[in-house]
């Protein structure tokens, strides 16, 4: 560990997202969220997995955030690793039924995914998360996105790709359109675009990068011909 970086020097990066990143990063909700006031977002949907929200303390700030700027939150915490359509499809209904003007997605990949996903079919009443990946339309609108990342390795936080298993065909494709961009820039009065990107690094790195990054190349080497990059870095991340 390089002793001359003050992770705890919060940096603010602007690209085709804006986003947050040091030790305490996520203190910047609450800017997040009174903007989203400002713009006429009162309600937003959550969509995360089922634990790693509460522990790491992001709910309490996302929480309070809310409920001082008066958001109201519906909380889809189910999100498991490989996101479904079938589950997309769930948050983006509890999403629709509370008017949710806004999508915030709290976790790693896989909630990441399926919140910007959520976002899509929001953006699009009648289509479903299957007609998403089955390539049945091609969605140009998504509603505001927020993500709170809880690991590094995926990208998702800051990319405009998502992926899920389409339940039914037990097929895991990628989707890749401009409007799941984090993209304040370019937000019109209908927030066609996502909004923005908070990163939170965590003062312990064993939880936050060694181990998702481990579980990771665990999976890459099960799944795919070896790599010198995995067979490289797992022994080393264990010692």
């Amino acid at each position: 560990w390089d002793t001359r970086f003050d992770e705890r020097d919060v940096k603010e990066i602007r690209t085709k997202t804006t986003t947050y990143l040091g030790v305490g990063a996520i203190a910047k909700i609450d800017d997040i969220a009174a903007d989203l006031k400002a713009r006429g977002i009162d309600s937003i949907l959550c969509v995360t997995g089922g634990h790693s929200y509460k522990l790491t303390g992001a709910w309490d700030y996302v929480t309070a955030a809310c409920a001082k700027h008066g958001i109201r939150i519906s909380l889809y915490d189910k999100v498991t690793p490989n996101p479904t359509t079938d589950s997309i499809d769930e948050a983006a209904a509890l999403g629709r039924s509370a008017d949710a003007k806004a999508v915030l997605c709290i976790g790693g990949g896989s909630p990441i995914d399926a919140g910007k996903s959520a976002a899509i079919i929001l953006a699009n009443p009648g289509k479903t998360a299957e007609e998403l990946y089955t390539f049945a339309f091609t969605p140009t609108k998504a509603v505001p996105i927020v993500v709170v990342n809880l690991t590094h390795g995926t990208g998702s936080e800051v990319n405009r790709f998502a992926v899920a298993s389409i339940t039914k065909h037990n097929h895991k494709p990628a989707i890749a359109y401009d409007c799941l961009y984090p993209f304040p820039e370019d937000i019109n009065e209908q927030f066609s675009f996502g909004e923005w990107i908070a990163f939170d690094s965590s003062p312990n790195p064993i939880n936050t990068v060694l181990i998702p990054n481990t579980c990771s190349k665990v999976e890459m080497m099960g799944i795919l011909p070896p790599r010198r990059t995995a067979n490289g870095f797992f022994p080393k991340a264990i010692s």
